[in-house]
């Protein structure tokens, strides 16, 4: 029997799978690991930092980290901690013939996260979690800059810190980051 295309007859421990760095082999580029490297810029390729990013927090991702495989995850993951090194990824990926997905909270709504399976160049997952700051409020405009990374509830304690509140409350918002949510409105908090 089938609920929203998972076979829920799995859904038994004795189903359940381990995943093994084995079933997840890296395709490497080390022309790019170079640059990252002289741009020291943060990165990781264990297994556990690629599993993680291959997936994020929909039901299927969820019951295909228990009971299945992913047919492909990230090969290497990065996290900049500036607009800058973000730059300076991706034209490091350009130069180096390497794929990006960008990461952020993992709400996956539009399956953003997922790895192509036929893609044969390393794949790059850009972690924007590090990039979690406010940079400008504009009181007269009513509007607020933050980086790409700031997770949904920091974001709306920073903004309450500060008499303001973003005006909505998606339901990812423990999960998602301002790079998902893609839109912020301020309003004044009601004294």
């Amino acid at each position: 029997q089938k609920i929203y295309s998972i076979d829920i007859t799995q859904l038994n421990r004795e189903n359940q799978i381990k995943p093994s760095p084995d079933d997840y082999k890296i395709t490497d580029n080390l022309a790019f690991r170079e640059k990252l490297g002289a741009d020291k810029i943060d990165y990781s390729m264990t297994f556990e930092d690629r599993f993680y990013r291959g997936h994020a927090q929909s039901s299927i991702d969820i019951f295909t980290s228990v009971y299945g495989n992913f047919k492909r995850i990230p090969d290497i993951v990065v996290w900049p901690r500036t607009h800058d090194e973000v730059v300076r990824i991706v034209n490091a990926a350009n130069e180096s013939n390497v794929a990006i997905i960008v990461y952020g909270g993992g709400s996956n709504v539009t399956s953003s996260t997922k790895c192509p399976e036929s893609e044969k160049r390393m794949i790059v997952s850009l972690d924007t979690t590090q990039m979690n700051r406010l940079l400008w409020i504009n009181e007269e405009s009513m509007l607020a800059c933050f980086e790409s990374g700031v997770s949904g509830q920091d974001l709306e304690k920073v903004l309450n810190a500060k008499g303001y509140t973003m005006g909505h409350e998606p339901d990812s918002i423990e999960f998602s980051t301002l790079g998902e949510l893609m839109n912020l409105i301020l309003m004044r908090l009601r004294n």
